[in-house]
């Protein structure tokens, strides 16, 4: 054993003297240090002839390397320079921790890892924390303090308070059994887009019963299942109840608003709908280079390097339906169902690498589709996931910038309202839900969810400071005072795609302003 150790130890001896003898024979050879044969010590190489230009210039002198160091400092000077004048302002960023969890739940059971998402309201189920606001805000109507009675406590003619659950009966509402139904022929199922009709009824209900509601004061197309409410009025002759005066959450209370000395960026984008045939990849490329700092003058750079956060309020991918068939995927169809999501992984890496990215899960990217949508899965993402300012966030969202909290979805809740109710725009039922304390009133019935059991999550204890909606028709925005001296700026934030707009906050005033990218060579 100790010969063979032997044997091995002079092996290593000699390989070692034999790479430094070749060490040495490379750095001092025949040709001067270097072992170069042609320094640049005024030799020519006889093979290579130098021409003159058209101009009369005369042949280039090799540079020293005292020159070739100035050079090099120059340039980097200058480097350096263009680097602090595009310097990027950063926020302090932080999840919101809702009831000790955030939005996050377990891939299989959904106990989450946090999540506030833990239960829809339900008809007749317990209001928690609205039911306690509304009882203490509807036990006095205009001043006067009232009974609050329950739906089977109602007295004929005398008046009284309730509090309860809103159940709108609606006689368009889609049902599955139509589907099924023997005279589905005569009767052809059509899907509109609004359900509303004349003969719609509202009902509240309570933990032990319902009560048909009546009066010209509540408008059923203002409201949808869900939604509590404390009513004033008194029970009719034929038992319904008469409806004289209601009163909703209201908006939540709010923390003390932040000031900020300089400005700061917050840019909003969804819609991107990758895959698609509306999808132009110019016209998002132009939104990349304006935001990591490629495009524009010096104010528009200026501007850009304010920018400290980009949100993508989902549908980020669409995958081509004849894909999603339940039957075995040729090679053909697997290049046509990664190839987008590939796609949006270049385009995402380009923006992490200059800014803090969230990205949320809508109802056409690779995610489930109840509410609360978890995260879009980090192996989608091999290129942007590589970089500490990738965040993959739940839909809804909620976050917090230098004190400024932040709420929004994907556009789901918002276009479930406009299915069941009407309003003038799209803002409104946005304000519907800030005032009903209440991100998804129509989930269950008609907005699919996960069941919970304990709690609402959808619930909103505290009044954002900027809550958004992704995916709408068009660039809507308002500032709201709330009663408490609440201030909420409301955006909606329309497909990219089809409309090639960017909306750009401003924390320093909360005001906001549309980026529009247009890739249409014609135009």
């Amino acid at each position: 054993m100790d010969g063979r150790f032997a044997a091995l130890e002079d092996l290593m001896k000699k390989m070692i003297d034999d790479k430094q003898k070749l060490a040495s024979s490379e750095t001092i050879g025949v040709h001067g240090r270097g072992g170069n044969p042609n320094p640049s010590g005024g030799r020519e190489n006889p093979e290579v002839e130098v021409l003159e230009g058209d101009d009369g210039m005369p042949p280039l002198e090799p540079l020293s390397r005292e020159e070739l160091s100035r050079r090099y400092d120059r340039r980097e000077a200058e480097y350096v320079g263009r680097r602090e004048e595009f310097y990027r302002r950063g926020a302090g960023f932080e999840r919101i921790q809702r009831r000790g969890a955030d939005f996050e739940g377990e891939r299989a059971d959904f106990n989450r890892r946090g999540a506030d998402f833990e239960r829809i309201q339900r008809r007749g189920a317990d209001f928690e924390g609205r039911r306690e606001e509304i009882h203490r805000r509807g036990a006095e109507f205009e001043g006067i303090r009232r009974r609050v009675n329950t739906v089977l406590g109602l007295e004929e003619s005398k008046e009284c308070v309730i509090v309860g659950t809103i159940y709108k009966h609606m006689k368009l509402k889609p049902c599955i059994l139509d589907e099924y139904s023997k005279e589905r022929t005569a009767v052809p199922l059509v899907k509109p887009h609004n359900f509303l009709h004349p003969d719609d009824q509202l009902i509240l209900e309570d933990e032990i019963g319902r009560v048909k509601l009546r009066g010209s004061l509540l408008n059923p197309t203002d409201f949808v299942t869900g939604i509590g409410l404390a009513l004033h009025g008194m029970k009719t002759i034929e038992g319904d109840f008469l409806v004289q005066d209601f009163l909703e959450a209201g908006f939540p209370p709010q923390t003390k608003l932040p000031r900020l000395g300089e400005d700061k960026y917050v840019v909003f984008v969804s819609g991107l709908n990758v895959g698609s045939n509306i999808f132009n990849p110019l016209q998002f490329q132009l939104f990349v280079d304006h935001v990591t700092g490629h495009l524009g003058g010096e104010n528009e750079q200026k501007m850009t390097s304010q920018i400290v956060r980009v949100v993508i309020a989902g549908n980020s991918v669409i995958i081509p339906q004849s894909v999603l068939n339940g039957q075995a995927l040729t090679p053909e169809d697997q290049t046509k169902l990664t190839e987008p999501i590939k796609e949006v992984d270049i385009l995402l890496t380009q923006l992490a690498a200059a800014v803090p990215l969230d990205i949320m899960p809508g109802p056409t990217d690779p995610a489930n589709s109840f509410l609360p949508q978890q995260p879009l899965h980090r192996c989608l993402f091999p290129g942007a996931s590589a970089y500490n300012t990738f965040f993959s966030c739940t839909n809804p969202h909620q976050f917090e910038l230098d004190g400024f909290q932040f709420l929004g979805t994907s556009g789901q809740n918002i276009d479930d309202l406009d299915k069941y109710s009407s309003a003038q725009t799209k803002l409104e039922f946005v304000e519907r839900t800030l005032r009903w304390r209440h991100l998804a009133p129509t989930a269950p019935n008609t907005l699919g969810c996960y069941p919970f059991t304990e709690k609402d999550p959808f619930f909103i204890e505290s009044c954002p400071n900027v809550y958004f909606v992704g995916n709408q028709d068009k660039y809507e925005t308002a500032l709201l005072q709330g009663p408490e001296e609440q201030k909420v700026r409301l955006v909606c934030i329309p497909r990219f795609s089809e409309s090639g707009v960017a909306v750009m906050l401003n924390l320093r005033d909360l005001n906001c302003h549309a980026l529009n990218f247009s890739a249409d060579l014609d135009a």
